[in-house]
């Protein structure tokens, strides 16, 4: 879903918000209710779901759960740069694995890195998203 609009959002999310007694407050600040929703819309346990402020904060969890100090982790820039940046709040070592020159990835090259680094985990994104660049 594409989030940026010269518009704003639609009128139905403004009378949403105007109904509601304090919109400003998180009334489920762990998104218990959107878990369940998702869990049941997809037919998978809400244990499997997980929900954030942005790709930022997802990214960061996602390392943080994985990640211990000293791991490694591959990526392809030009890349969004959280995942460089949160590789190393975690204390991971980036191992960086240039494209092509059409920016497509270098596949050869990064299962070579793979086998012979053994990351934990691989980053392979169209350059540059999260941010559509």
């Amino acid at each position: 879903m594409q989030m940026k609009t010269l518009t704003g959002p639609p009128l139905e999310v403004f009378e949403a918000l105007g109904s509601l007694k304090f919109p400003y407050v998180y009334s489920d600040p762990e998104s218990c209710r959107l878990h369940a929703a998702l869990a049941k819309d997809l037919g998978i346990e809400s244990d499997y779901i997980i929900a954030g402020c942005g790709a930022d904060e997802l990214i960061d969890l996602i390392m943080r759960c994985v990640l211990d100090p000293g791991d490694k982790v591959v990526d392809c820039p030009p890349i969004f740069t959280m995942y460089e940046f949160d590789a190393a709040v975690n204390g991971a070592l980036v191992l960086k694995v240039p494209r092509n020159s059409d920016f497509s990835l270098n596949v050869e090259l990064t299962a070579d890195v793979v086998q012979k680094e053994k990351p934990k985990c691989i980053f392979l994104t169209s350059p540059n998203n999260p941010d559509e660049r």
